[in-house]
């Protein structure tokens, strides 16, 4: 693994993941998680722009099977 890669891989929090890919020249990151809920899954997207530091958009859908979720 190249070495900017493992350090944006090691990053303890989302401010210092951002800041790592940066560091490391990248330009955007999708980032995001699936949560387990009564309801269903919980899949949550962010794609953020690091050169101007603006969040580009962000999606949440809920109540989803795995079947659904695996198709987003």
């Amino acid at each position: 693994m190249r070495e900017d890669a493992r350090l944006v891989a090691e990053a303890k929090d989302p401010q210092a993941l951002l800041a790592n890919a940066a560091d490391a020249g990248i330009t955007h990151v999708l980032s995001g998680e699936v949560l387990r809920t009564p309801k269903g899954l919980t899949v949550t997207s962010r794609l953020t722009d690091l050169r101007r530091n603006v969040e580009l958009g962000a999606n949440r859908q809920e109540g989803l099977s795995t079947d659904q979720a695996l198709s987003v």
